[in-house]
């Protein structure tokens, strides 16, 4: 116990001990983690911070007036610790200078939508689902798979193994272009037109 105490911020005196439970301690080094601070440095009134048994919401007026994906990172560095530690986490206005991040525990990596937390893996896996990362919608990966695919052989008619298409195509040896169509899950054997 005494090695948690001395990594976590939560054990700070300066924060009100006998509200905490470990939901509560796991919320508090995640918001100390985002801002890269430790907790008597935010800007944080910890006697007025509500504290549950699976939440905890805090009232916070971050440095700078706000929390950024860049320049600062914050809001990235948030995100992240979320995913990685199974938090739920929200941000809400609370007064003109100050946000309200409330933080939920208990959720795990399965079940329905509204009762699991992805991993940042299978968030960022969903997210390019809907949203390619390269421009015009079409991922080099996508582009090398349909090329591979659709390799036919120029010089001779009639059909061919897959890899002699590939081998062609991408100027390759026979192993490389074995390989290649293996990497796709297509069969290098396969007799192609």
């Amino acid at each position: 116990m005494k090695d948690i105490e001395e990594k976590s911020p939560s054990f700070w005196l300066g924060i009100p001990q006998d509200k905490l439970n470990q939901n509560n301690r796991d919320h508090i080094d995640l918001l100390c983690d985002a801002f890269a601070q430790n907790a008597y440095n935010l800007n944080v009134n910890w006697h007025k911070t509500n504290f549950g048994d699976r939440f905890s919401a805090f009232n916070i007026a971050p440095y700078g007036g706000e929390m950024a994906t860049a320049d600062g990172d914050s809001l990235t560095r948030l995100v992240l610790g979320a995913h990685d530690r199974c938090i739920r986490v929200s941000i809400s206005a609370h007064t003109f200078k100050q946000i309200t991040i409330m933080m939920h525990s208990g959720r795990g990596r399965t079940g329905g939508v509204g009762s699991r937390h992805r991993t940042m893996e299978q968030a960022l896996q969903y997210w390019r689902k809907y949203h390619p990362a390269e421009p015009g919608g079409i991922t080099d990966q996508t582009l090398l798979k349909r090329a591979v695919r659709n390799a036919r052989d120029r010089s001779t008619r009639g059909k061919h193994p897959r890899w002699v298409a590939v081998k062609d195509q991408f100027q390759l040896g026979s192993t490389s272009a074995s390989d290649l169509c293996r990497r796709f899950d297509l069969n290098p054997d396969e007799e192609v037109k």
